[in-house]
């Protein structure tokens, strides 16, 4: 009870998330296939501010270790270890391989009170959308919160040409907190299902 994955998919991302589900039959599962379902507004009027909703979603129904993975995943084997990690370490990201300053637009910059040029300092998580979190931990909770109010200020709205949405925001905000990445393909990595990839990858991602 105190575990699950969260995800919510829309389109042709459906049967990505379909995927997702089969491929991790022994975890609780919060999946949603509309934004009004967790009251969340529409991703055309504040994008991505669903990954905020679903977080909270869960933490209403008295989850503490949740974990967000976008519909383009699916696992290869236990996730167990992931929210072993998230227990031990109170959250779990991975680095994207970008830094904020060049996928964060001039209203987040203002909003986060700082310049492009710091910005270019942060590095980014992001990888598929994979970020879990302990929901009773001190620094996952301002985490949380902290990237509940960018959403809500509108910081996340923004065009794909210069901005990554929640994900430059939560990275600012992991930054200012100090919180740590884990490394690009330590957990998931991007491979088609057929390829062979190392013991310690849990999930892979792939376009849908």
């Amino acid at each position: 009870m105190d575990k699950c994955i969260i995800n919510l998919a829309t389109g042709r991302y459906i049967k990505g998330q379909a995927r997702l589900a089969q491929s991790v039959p022994d975890v609780t599962k919060l999946f949603w296939q509309n934004e009004a379902d967790i009251g969340a507004p529409p991703h055309n009027q504040n994008p991505y501010a669903f990954k905020v909703h679903a977080f909270r979603f869960a933490e209403r129904q008295g989850y503490r270790f949740v974990l967000w993975v976008d519909a383009s995943v699916w696992a290869i084997r236990d996730t167990q270890p992931i929210f072993d990690h998230i227990k031990e370490h109170g959250y779990i990201m991975q680095y994207a391989g970008h830094n904020c300053g060049r996928w964060t637009n001039q209203n987040a910059l203002d909003y986060f009170e700082i310049t492009r040029e710091q910005a270019s300092k942060m590095l980014m998580y992001g990888n598929a959308g994979f970020l879990g979190l302990d929901l009773h931990n001190t620094i996952a909770s301002v985490f949380l919160e902290r990237w509940e109010k960018a959403m809500l200020a509108g910081a996340f709205k923004g065009n794909w040409n210069d901005h990554r949405h929640d994900m430059c925001c939560g990275s600012i905000i992991a930054n200012q907190l100090d919180m740590k990445y884990q490394d690009s393909g330590d957990w998931l990595v991007y491979a088609p299902p057929e390829q062979l990839v190392k013991e310690s990858v849990i999930l892979k991602a792939q376009g849908l």
